[in-house]
């Protein structure tokens, strides 16, 4: 992916105001985020819930939407998804957008008083 579409992506979601319902990391390289947005008038569930794939494997790498069945992690859930469940699991997306032309996205999430920043 390029930076260009990073931003359009970043663009057509909509990020901020979403909710962190969960977390799942099926694979090493593989991220999933179940994110709901309850501000969505659509009449449809399926419209709120987003299932959001981050992807950093070798000449692959993506972050979209997906209409995939979230994913459990496979035993043992890593580390990293554990931390992220602790600090990250049921806050709001604040703030979701990338560096100028990098290929870095900064997601803040959390409230007010207490902000966390996914990179």
């Amino acid at each position: 992916m390029n930076w260009r579409e990073i931003d359009r992506i970043l663009s057509e979601l909509n990020l901020p105001g979403t909710f962190i319902r969960d977390i799942s990391q099926p694979e090493p390289s593989t991220l999933y985020l179940l994110l709901y947005r309850p501000h969505n008038r659509v009449s449809s569930l399926d419209s709120r819930r987003i299932t959001l794939l981050c992807s950093w494997s070798t000449g692959t790498s993506r972050l979209h939407s997906t209409t995939d069945i979230f994913p459990k992690s496979r035993p043992p859930t890593p580390r990293f998804v554990t931390f992220l469940r602790a600090h990250v699991r049921g806050s709001r997306i604040i703030s979701a957008f990338q560096f100028g032309t990098e290929r870095i996205v900064r997601v803040t999430c959390g409230t007010r008083d207490r902000q966390r920043i996914i990179w």
